[in-house]
């Protein structure tokens, strides 16, 4: 009858693949492999076992183009390997054992290598012999610099070589005129050669985490960048004059250098779509031209010390991600012009030192998050209400004592968070929620809930710990959200009873609620 695995070999003649991973294989058959698959087999993947080498006998399969043995105990490439693969995939194995065998250049067919993942400290210069790769990870290995193979790869359009100890670029770099993508994040990288620059079809250029002081200024010659990730380089103060010549770009991440402002080039960049400039302690304002910016979509300045917002920033029509937490922001910081963001979904102003919130903030109307959290409200303005789209609303850690009545407009609001305040009521509107999912109103100083709130059928977290309750009287409240529910959906009918005069119902259906706990 043979084996289960025997008849997907035998099958594997006729579907031009054979996947056998995730099988906890500690040895492949590779002859078996190789008798029944010789002439057809295109693809194998052995990824997510236990192997510990690949069976010499593979090498008869004469038609393979991509093999994939990631994620196993391998402690040796291969010797040899069928001539004919276009893809190579040796990811998470344990290479370091053993050197690389210098027979890796007769595959000379090779368009992806992945051999991230191995500890590696050196990868032979003879990888030079593979003409034809268009993409190599050598990332998250022990390699302290690349080898000088690597820039001879004319073709090469993407070299992914992050999480090593590289401490030097080599200036003959500017040769490998086919890549797009360049990897070089978390190394130990502290200057970068000016030929950098020479790279004309690079696009992605990503150099976070290293030790960089400076940028060369010849980056502003990478006419095709659009992509840019400099960030957690902390000794990096200033940028170049030529970056604003970037005008393609529309990425770029400085999060965590030592910038005091943004650069004046910035405004250039008529095409950025997001902006990362968190972390960076030192910026106590946004400048003016930030409104240059027409197309931005996402402005994260998390953890600056902002303590006023340009009216500039009115101008960023396509806004839909603004977050400003942790910062030095007042109400009155927040001007007029914020309402014209009309297509902003997510804001967040948590920790900051905000005591109300202004009428601005009421009309943005596409607003679908929204975090106030943490600063010095003691009440919501009427107007709340007025966001009708808003489906999360953060308002932890404040000194509100009055939530307004208008609550019950957010007739979309699937989150509602108002933990640590010192609210004593809430409004009975809140039972226009319905689709209210979680509520939290824990660490307060409420008496009751309002009976309405079993309205809310798609409640399945209530919070209300820590708080006076006289209704629902503490032991309902120890039976759990259900109980809870089905408390104040009893004292609803027993009101209604009494102002109709009969035996009342709601819509004629009674729930149970017991689900929810």
């Amino acid at each position: 009858m043979g084996s289960p695995l025997s008849k997907e070999i035998s099958a594997a003649k006729k579907q031009d693949r054979l996947d056998l991973s995730q099988r906890n294989l500690k040895e492949l058959p590779g002859r078996e492999i190789a008798i029944k698959c010789a002439k057809h087999l295109g693809h194998l993947n052995v990824s997510q076992n236990v192997l510990t080498f690949v069976p010499p006998e593979l090498t008869a399969l004469v038609n393979l183009k991509t093999l994939n043995v990631s994620k196993n105990t391998i402690t040796a490439f291969p010797a040899s390997l069928p001539a004919s693969l276009v893809e190579i995939n040796f990811s998470s194995n344990r290479l370091f054992s053993t050197p690389i065998p210098s027979t890796i250049s007769e595959l000379t067919n090779l368009i992806k290598l992945d051999l991230s993942g191995n500890q590696l400290d050196e990868i032979p210069e003879i990888i030079a012999k593979l003409q034809q790769l268009k993409e190599i990870n050598i990332g998250s290995n022990a390699l302290t610099t690349l080898p000088f193979g690597i820039y001879t790869l004319s073709r090469l359009q993407v070299l992914q070589a992050k999480g090593n100890r590289i401490r030097f670029i080599g200036a003959n770099i500017a040769n490998m005129l086919s890549l797009k993508e360049l990897n070089l994040t978390d190394n130990l990288i502290a200057t970068l050669p000016e030929t950098i620059s020479n790279l004309p079809n690079l696009t992605v250029f990503l150099i976070g985490e290293n030790r960089l002081r400076q940028l060369p200024d010849s980056i502003g010659n990478m006419a095709k960048l659009e992509l840019l990730d400099i960030q957690d380089n902390r000794d990096l103060a200033d940028l170049p004059g030529s970056i604003a010549r970037l005008r393609g770009l529309k990425g770029i991440n400085i999060r965590n250098i030592r910038l005091e402002a943004l650069p004046s080039g910035l405004k250039y960049w008529s095409n950025l779509v997001e902006l990362i400039m968190k972390e960076n302690r030192q910026i106590e304002e946004l400048p003016q031209f930030i409104g240059s910016l027409v197309r931005l979509k996402r402005l994260d300045a998390n953890s600056c010390s902002l303590k006023q917002l340009p009216d500039g920033i009115g101008s960023l029509a396509d806004l839909v991600y603004l977050d400003l937490r942790r910062n030095q922001l007042g109400s009155y910081a927040i001007p007029n012009a914020i309402s014209q963001l009309s297509k902003l979904q997510r804001l967040f102003l948590s920790k900051n030192c905000i005591e109300f919130i202004p009428d601005e903030l009421c009309l943005l109307g596409a607003l679908l998050e929204f975090d106030i959290s943490d600063n010095m409200l003691v009440t919501l303005p009427d107007n709340i209400g007025q966001l009708a789209a808003l489906q999360r609303l953060y308002l932890n850690n404040n000194n509100i004592e009055y939530m307004p009545d208008s609550l019950g407009c957010l007739v979309n609001l699937e989150v509602l968070e108002m933990r640590s305040n010192r609210m004593t009521a809430l409004p009975q509107q809140l039972s226009q929620c319905v689709r209210l999912q979680r509520l939290d109103v824990s660490h307060n100083l409420l008496a009751d809930l309002p009976e309405g709130l079993f309205n809310c059928g798609d409640l399945t977290t209530l919070d209300i710990t820590d708080n006076p309750f006289d209704n629902p009287p503490q032991a309902v409240i120890a039976l759990g959200m259900g109980a809870v529910l089905k408390h104040l959906e009893k004292q609803y009918r027993d009101k209604q009873k009494k102002r109709k005069g009969s035996k009342g119902t709601l819509n004629g259906k009674s729930r149970d609620y017991l689900s929810h706990q």
